[in-house]
């Protein structure tokens, strides 16, 4: 939904008067206002339905609709998403393999998969035995990221092909496979943050932690770090 079009404002305003009017309640402009912040990603024809579907349920029809129950009829809970995620991404695992880059059409996949340690490492698994195990641990950090807003993700998931080129020096890198709906893919590609610089993100972030504690202490953790090091090689002498 286009929060900057006047004629869907007035059309989702309309649905959400004409919900809460069916429940025998009033809604204030604000509270309008705090529905359309929480429901802006979907379409109106999606909401619309999930409307219609909310009213018709045996179990929650008889109380208005919070927002999160609207978006639980549009995309599942948290655990039914988590598995469509993971099937896509497994397909798009046995279809491109780790060499090319790709760009799947949903961000938390991306911050996910990352999390695990990258597009390379999520394809080599060493066997099928390990495939449970993968399943659950992607699909337990996919929920934990789908119940909060999401800060940030790389733009794309980075394949062999382009990790060999810049170990080699190269800057060569060709366009990454667009995974699920292609137009999806390529907002997640354009909100999301280049994977060189998420790592000198995280090393600035590092550094600015030593030099906190630092000041802090009193002491250089380098050198603190150092003198244990020796520590323990006296120790291991005697």
């Amino acid at each position: 939904m286009d929060v900057k079009n006047p004629q869907q404002v007035e059309e989702f305003t309309s649905l959400m008067t004409g919900i809460a009017e069916y429940y025998g309640n009033e809604l204030s402009p604000s509270g309008i206002k705090v529905y359309m912040l929480g429901l802006q990603r979907f379409e109106l024809p999606d909401l619309k339905r999930a409307c219609s579907l909310h009213m018709q349920s045996p179990d929650k029809g008889q109380f208005m609709p919070k927002v999160a129950d609207l978006i639980r009829i549009i995309e599942g809970d948290t655990g039914s998403q988590a598995g469509q995620a993971w099937v896509k991404a497994d397909k798009a695992l046995r279809i491109q393999g780790p060499y090319r880059d790709v760009c799947f059409d949903d961000p938390i996949i991306h911050r996910v998969i990352d999390d695990m340690g990258g597009w390379i490492h999520f394809c080599t698994r060493a066997d099928e035995n390990e495939y449970p195990f993968q399943q659950k641990e992607f699909e337990r950090r996919y929920q934990g990221y789908a119940v909060r807003p999401l800060q940030d993700y790389p733009k794309l998931l980075v394949g062999m092909a382009t990790h060999q080129n810049g170990v080699k020096g190269h800057s060569r890198r060709e366009l990454p496979a667009l995974i699920g709906d292609v137009d999806a893919a390529m907002r997640v590609y354009q909100g999301g943050v280049n994977p060189a610089q998420q790592i000198n993100d995280k090393r600035t972030s590092v550094a600015k932690f030593i030099a906190s504690m630092e000041s802090k202490t009193g002491k250089s953790l380098a050198i603190e770090n150092q003198s244990r090091g020796k520590e323990s090689d006296h120790e291991q002498d005697a």
